[in-house]
């Protein structure tokens, strides 16, 4: 499950996970970034915290075989914030794979602070969207 918000005056995209991450987030979590992307431009950044997840229920293969799907926006920066070291294993295998597949891959940090430093966010304003 997850929600999301905007930061207009950024160009950043906060997609805040929680519960069990599951296979068919993944699925969800593309149809919504390409409707936001649709109605709001391609120059947005992402930013996913994965903070709130409590488990992860997502077959490795399905990993490998999301990281070999091309970015929705590609050049733009991505960040991800997955502090639990359980998950950040499938954070850097999805990472690899997007890098093998010669895109871009997402930064993976543990903490929102981090995440908002590679963005070079300073007070940011993240508004909810539908």
């Amino acid at each position: 499950m997850f929600t999301q918000f905007l930061d207009r005056q950024h160009k950043v995209l906060l997609t805040r996970l929680r519960g069990t991450f599951g296979e068919e987030d993944i699925a969800a979590l593309y149809a919504a970034a390409k409707r936001i992307m649709a109605r709001e431009g391609s120059s947005l950044r992402s930013l996913q915290d994965f903070s709130a997840v409590k488990g992860v229920d997502v077959h490795v293969g399905r990993i490998a075989q999301h990281g070999w799907q091309a970015q929705i926006v590609p050049g733009r920066q991505r960040v991800m914030v997955v502090p639990p070291p359980e998950f950040q294993d499938m954070a850097r295998m999805f990472a690899a794979y997007q890098k093998i597949a010669d895109y871009d891959a997402p930064q993976i940090v543990q903490t929102l602070d981090e995440a908002y430093a590679l963005l070079e966010l300073s007070d940011p304003r993240f508004e909810p969207i539908g």
